[in-house]
């Protein structure tokens, strides 16, 4: 008996007890073990995937003292079948000669095999057969270390389910309306899944549309996606449209990076949830859409219990954070107005409206003071204008409003009521710039170019003020 093989063999089983938190770890320090312990010059890890066991993939291998990784797969069925014997637990190990002497011996877990490992000898035509019993030794160590790793993974994911289902029971008994419920939702996928970005898109079967709904980033941030409108009776239609129109197809998978899942109650589709590592490249794994797929009915009967599919092209056409219309829904209003106004012979203004030296704000009282002062500025503008007028928020610390039938002016006295009242807002100060229509331009581009101009003599000449295109006030 090989004194020296026996002890390096017990010093390996030892050294993979509980010592890994991580597979790639364990892997690796169990092929640099058999390597530089029993003289073999290639050894592979091969494992099965959760839903084939009829097959192993190469996980991992070690060639020559270098740790690699490629793609290898080996079936037990069929050609060659000499794997047969180890998966019935009718042997402990195989050999082979081709194409190089080597043997095969199984990972099991609960007296199932799992996965294979394979040692190869590429120049030698012998094998110690006294050695073999430790080599399998160390591999049942490695067996019995991945069982465990596996294990605390499973409790792990076990653990993350059970916290969103317990947020999503809670959303299903609150009365909160549609926007908060798909914010929680959100942040619950966030919180238990490190995906790098999270979108609900909300399915009108009435006038066959998808509405973007709500988009969590990689920041952790949750923003409207109201600008994600998708007709899907119109042609080129995007990928998301898939698992609505083929009931087939509910659950759609692209690279491994990016899914689609519909959203159910009671087998209607409302909605579609998508995920994606687009930036980060992270596979997402089978294991992860069979989760979401587990509960996407509730989060499907938590959205359903509060939708009302007018508030949903309300969604689409609000600004989450100020209340104020959306930029999308402006310029295709406007475009009506023009049309209106010109049939007419009438006229009216654009008011463009930007807060001062808003990033300051930002960086020294932070982005949530920031928020206050747009949801503020947002109300003041809301609150002084008529049901036919119309404010957005263009972007950013932007705004945009359209009075109708009205001059400069009238425009003019509309901005000093707003710097009037903004007199309380210590931190709230405007520049805001005036074009007319038909004056200063005939459509949205020209007369938008005009007020935005006028907007930044405003800007030059001091905070609050107010500037009409060509006059200074």
């Amino acid at each position: 008996m090989n004194f020296n093989i026996k002890q390096s063999t017990e010093e390996l089983c030892v050294s993979m007890l509980n010592k890994y938190e991580d597979i790639e770890s364990l892997l690796d320090f169990f092929l640099k073990g058999v390597y530089a312990t029993f003289g073999y010059d290639r050894i592979a890890v091969f494992v099965t995937k959760e839903e084939e066991n009829r097959r192993f993939y190469l996980r991992k291998m070690i060639y020559r003292g270098d740790i690699l990784e490629g793609e290898e797969e080996i079936s037990f069925i069929g050609k060659p079948g000499f794997l047969s014997p180890l998966v019935k637990g009718e042997k402990d190990y195989v050999y082979t000669e081709d194409p190089f002497l080597g043997l095969y011996m199984p990972l099991e877990k609960n007296g199932e095999v799992v996965g294979m490992v394979r040692a190869e000898k590429t120049e030698s035509k012998y094998i110690d057969k006294e050695n073999v019993s430790f080599l399998k030794k160390v591999v049942d160590r490695l067996s019995e270390e991945m069982h465990k790793y596996y294990l605390n993974n499973t409790l792990i994911r076990q653990n993350k389910m059970l916290g969103i289902y317990q947020r999503l029971s809670e959303i299903l008994v609150s009365t909160l309306k549609t926007e908060e419920i798909i914010r929680d939702i959100i942040k619950a996928i966030q919180k238990n899944f490190l995906f790098d970005d999270i979108k609900i898109y909300l399915y009108d079967k009435a006038d066959k549309k998808l509405y973007g709904a709500m988009e969590g980033d990689f920041r952790f941030k949750i923003n409207n996606i109201e600008d994600e409108i998708y007709d899907l009776t119109a042609a080129g239609l995007p990928m998301l449209a898939d698992v609505i129109k083929n009931k087939n197809q509910r659950v759609n998978v692209w690279e491994n990076i990016l899914a689609d899942i519909a959203l159910q109650a009671k087998k209607e589709i409302i909605g579609v949830l998508r995920v994606h590592n687009l930036l980060s490249r992270n596979e997402i794994t089978d294991t992860e859409i069979d989760f979401l797929k587990s509960f996407t009915s509730q989060i499907g009967v938590a959205i359903r219990n509060t939708i009302d599919f007018g508030e949903v092209r309300t969604m689409a056409n609000t600004d989450s954070l100020t209340g104020v219309n959306t930029k999308r829904y402006f310029i295709e209003e406007l475009v009506k107005e023009i049309s209106r106004a010109t049939r007419f012979k009438q006229y009216f203004a654009i008011i463009v409206i930007d807060i001062d030296k808003f990033k300051e704000v930002n960086d020294k009282y932070g982005h949530p003071e920031g928020d206050k002062l747009l949801r503020n500025l947002a109300s003041l503008l809301k609150e002084n204008i008529r049901d036919i007028d119309i404010v957005c928020r263009y972007g950013g610390d932007e705004f945009v409003v359209y009075l109708a039938n009205t001059d400069s002016e009238e425009a003019s006295r509309y901005i000093d009521r707003i710097l009037s009242l903004l007199k309380k807002e210590n931190r709230l100060k405007i520049s805001a710039g005036i074009s007319i229509f038909p004056e200063h331009g005939r459509d949205f581009d020209e007369l938008f170019k005009k007020a935005d101009i006028a907007m930044y003599a405003s800007k030059k000449a001091g905070h609050n003020n107010v500037t009409v295109h060509g006059k200074k006030k």
